[in-house]
Formats: C-alpha cells, structure tokens, sequence
C-alpha cells in the first residue's frame, strides 16, 4: 500500500486512528492512493509535479494550552480537509497521460480550512513554506496548493506570519476592511469580523496594504516598526511607530498593553476566554492602561489587576458573562 506519509505530511497517524471517524476517512484515503500507485515512472511523475502531496500541509501544531481550556480542535476538518482534498474531486485515472495533471489541478481547487479555538495557539506551515501562528478563535482559509502567479490567502481572526520570499509569487491576505501584499516579511495581522478595527504592526521588510473609504482604494506602504489600524466604522486609518513586541506578546501566551483603550483590552479578554463582557458605562471604555498578563492569569485576576484604584467594579456570571459598573 503507497505510504501517505512518505510524502511530507506532517500528521500524526496515531491521532488520526484514535477516532472511528478519523479511521474510516484515513483507511478511504489510503484505497485512493493505493488505487493510483502504479509503475515506478508514474509514481515519480505525480511527485515531480511540484511536490504536489508533499505541499498539502496544515502541520497544525497546538502550542500553548492555557488555563481553563479545551483540547485543540482544529475542526477535524483541518484533517479532514486535507485528506479529503485527495479523496473528492480527483479524477482517479489508470490512463498515464492524464493522472498527474487532473491530480494537481484538482487539488489546486480544493481550500483548506484551520481554525484555532478560544484559548489555544495554532502553528501551521502554509504550502509555500511560510509559517503562520494563528490566535484563539481565529481561522484561516488558503488553497491545498497555491496558484502560480499569487499566493492568496484569508483570515478571520489574529495570526502572526513569516512569509517565504517569492518575487514572482506575491503574497496577499485578504480580510474584511483591509488586503495586505507582501512579498517575503513578518508582521502580525488582527482583524476579527466582529471587531470595527483591524490592526497591522510589521516586523520585518515592506508591505502594502489596501483599504476602500468612501468608496476609494486606498494603499499605504508600512516599513518595520510601523503599524496601521484601520477603522471600519467610521473609515478612519491611523499609522503610527509602535514598539511590535507589543502587540506580538499573544505569541508566547502573553498581553502586554502600553497606553491602551480599556474597550480594547476588554475585546481580547473577551476573545481568549469566549467570554461576554458588558460595561454599563460607556465613558470608562476610553481610560488607557498600562498592564501586563504575563503569567497565565485567569479572567478574575485580570479584573482585578485592571479594576484596581479605578473608578469600576465588576460581577461574574456563571464565568460566561462579567458585568462592569461604575462606582457611585
């Protein structure tokens, strides 16, 4: 039987056979492969075609479990996804003139999704080599191999990349509110669908990014240390120099905030704990902080830390709802 993992696909068989579901997909996709094995010149053939297996990557690593959460559930369908990318819509040929290219064509055409769940950090490798660590209740969405002429991808959520430099390829990430291109760098990107703002803090190299206001495209060039934070409600855009391990602290399981909004850090709370936070006074979302989480801290102890000499008090309900309220 063709061995699937002879092909560089970072799964582990062991996780894959634990489950009865994850089995049968596993042992179909296995039928598959073993149905297109052939004389050894086919088999180099659909491996010469650009690594075509060997590209189909998620390599979903869970990296930081934090307190209270669940085990990763990367939506069986990263597994899934990558299994089934080989199992539908491939046109299973024993004619050696058309297996390798209806193989990479198919593939082409199927989308992968990853989805990092509330309180877990997610490493993945993209099929052009470029490494993505993607925030908690964030998802990604990219082709199981990239087209030619771009590498285009799109998030929902917080991710941190180190794009593989290809100046024949650029590389686009598309989000709601805001498109950025680069051709090789490293920047974080937050831009959660339920959020107005969405923020990018380069690190590294150049890149440009694309917001429509008014009903015009508008490019803006950000060089290392710079950070841009476009405003979809009211279609404002603020550029500013920023100190980018800040806002890249996530990456490790930390908050750092340096002058910044109590609505702000409040979202990310939010966010991490799948938490719903309401404050019955608008006016203290506007006070700046100076704080830092760096330690595991629970919902509770960030309260307290941020409510400390201030002008507010909170009640937890049931840990799924905190109610904030201004002191009389």
């Amino acid at each position: 039987m063709y061995n699937f993992f002879d092909v560089g696909m970072d799964i582990d068989k062991n996780n894959i056979k634990d489950s009865d579901g994850n089995a049968f997909v596993f042992n179909k996709t296995l039928q598959v492969f073993d149905a297109l094995k052939g004389p050894a010149t086919q088999e180099e053939a659909m491996i010469k075609k650009g690594k075509v297996f060997a590209t189909i990557q998620s390599r979903i690593e869970p990296q930081k479990k934090m307190a209270r959460f669940r085990d990763l559930y990367i939506v069986l369908t990263s597994i899934a996804a990558t299994l089934l990318i080989v199992v539908s819509g491939v046109s299973i040929s024993r004619s050696e003139s058309q297996e390798a290219i209806n193989l990479e064509e198919s593939i082409t055409e199927q989308i992968v999704e990853v989805y990092s769940p509330t309180g877990m950090i997610s490493k993945l490798t993209l099929p052009d080599g470029s490494k993505v660590i993607l925030n908690n209740n964030s998802k990604l969405s990219y082709p199981a191999l990239f087209a030619e002429n771009e590498r285009k991808i799109m998030l929902n959520g917080e991710a941190f990349f180190e794009i593989e430099k290809d100046s024949l390829k650029p590389f686009l990430i598309k989000t709601k509110g805001l498109d950025v291109r680069v051709l090789g760098t490293s920047f974080n990107l937050k831009a959660y669908e339920v959020d107005n703002e969405t923020i990018l803090s380069l690190k590294d190299g150049i890149v440009q990014a694309e917001t429509i206001r008014k009903g015009e495209k508008e490019n803006i060039k950000l060089v290392p240390g710079e950070q841009l934070v476009v405003d979809r409600l009211t279609e404002t855009l603020e550029r500013k120099k920023v100190n980018i391990n800040w806002y890249t602290a996530w990456v490790d399981g930390k908050m750092v905030y340096r002058d910044e909004t109590l609505s702000r850090i409040l979202k990310d709370i939010e966010q991490r704990f799948d938490i719903d936070i309401v404050v019955q006074d608008s006016s203290l979302l506007k006070d700046k902080y100076f704080v830092s989480f760096l330690h595991g801290e629970t919902v509770k102890q960030m309260l307290f830390l941020l409510s400390y000499k201030r002008e507010w008090g909170y009640t937890m309900k049931n840990d799924e709802q905190v109610i904030i309220t201004k002191k009389s």
